[in-house]
């Protein structure tokens, strides 16, 4: 049975994958190689440390010095691990925010613990510190931490591990509710910018001119020749527009299905154009075929538009 806080932290975790493997989005970080593998290695290993955390709650008082010493040092290199994977994702997304201040006072009784307990690294206007726990104290939650000072001092500090967890895992859940703020903030912005500016209305005369084709192809068209080009012109011409919009709101190259659909219509209107200028070897139920295809093609990218419009329309 796992706690809320896990629950929590891990449905946190999981609103930033999902942002973050958005197509658009995941093109432009993957663009920044580097930030992109910190990105995925720091979600991962935030889960994996949750996971880790759990085991050591649920892990029953240690029989032996040895076990307990191997819990003590693990959950506190697991608390730091954790600490510097949240501060990853978020240099990663290149976000400005320093995590140091939340994390301070747990990654302070790690380091004197399980990090440079022999020598903690410090300014040098400090004196030289040197840590040790106090073995009579230790149990699997607590213990007593004997710090010695080069001036002389001598402290003893009582440390609960429980209550370290706990204070973590609040400001882990306050950073990270910080990045789901700042990723839905940046998507809105996006959204906002070319919310007013409808895909479908590019297909808004499509429809017209794809009859158009459909007539001319018959064995006894209802329509001129040069009404068939001008048509076809029209719908190249609406492709092409919608292609620049995907492009410029970044859905293109990211959308591959569209990216698709988008390609072949290619051949078949290339195809449509010489058979209309009368250099095609087509017949003409071969010209019918191509321009069904077409019109089917057009409607699917008429079905995407519509659904991109209303994704651009909703608040997140």
């Amino acid at each position: 049975m796992f706690s809320t806080d896990w629950s929590e932290i891990r449905d946190i975790e999981t609103t930033i994958r999902d942002f973050v493997t958005e197509a658009r989005r995941q093109q432009k970080l993957i663009a920044r190689r580097a930030d992109w593998n910190m990105l995925v290695s720091s979600l991962d290993a935030i889960g994996d440390t949750e996971l880790a955390i759990e085991a050591y709650i649920a892990h029953p008082e240690p029989t032996d010095h040895g076990l307990t010493y191997l819990l003590v040092y693990g959950i506190l290199q697991t608390l730091f691990l954790q600490q510097d994977a949240v501060q990853h994702t978020i240099d990663s997304l290149q976000l400005q925010y320093d995590t140091r201040r939340d994390f301070r006072e747990v990654r302070r009784i790690r380091n004197k613990t399980a990090g440079h307990m022999t020598k903690v690294d410090r300014p040098k206007s400090l004196p030289q510190s040197s840590h040790r726990i106090s073995r009579a104290s230790m149990h699997g939650c607590y213990f007593q931490l004997l710090s010695s000072y080069a001036d002389g001092r001598v402290e003893f500090s009582s440390v609960n591990i429980r209550e370290l967890i706990s204070t973590q895992r609040r400001a882990v859940k306050k950073i990270l509710g910080r990045v789901v703020k700042a990723l839905k903030e940046d998507e809105m912005a996006h959204r906002e910018k070319f919310k007013d500016r409808r895909l479908l209305d590019i297909f808004s005369t499509t429809d017209y001119y794809l009859g158009q084709i459909l007539m001319a192809s018959h064995r006894n068209p209802g329509v001129e020749l040069w009404e068939a080009k001008s048509s076809l012109a029209a719908i190249k011409d609406h492709i092409s527009q919608f292609k620049q919009a995907l492009e410029e709101r970044g859905v293109l190259p990211a959308y591959d299905s569209i990216a698709y659909t988008l390609n072949e219509l290619v051949y078949p209107i290339q195809q449509l154009t010489e058979y209309f200028d009368g250099t095609s070897v087509l017949d003409v139920e071969a010209a019918y075929i191509f321009g069904f295809f077409v019109r089917a093609k057009v409607g699917e990218l008429e079905a995407m538009a519509k659904e991109i419009d209303e994704e651009y329309g909703q608040k997140l």
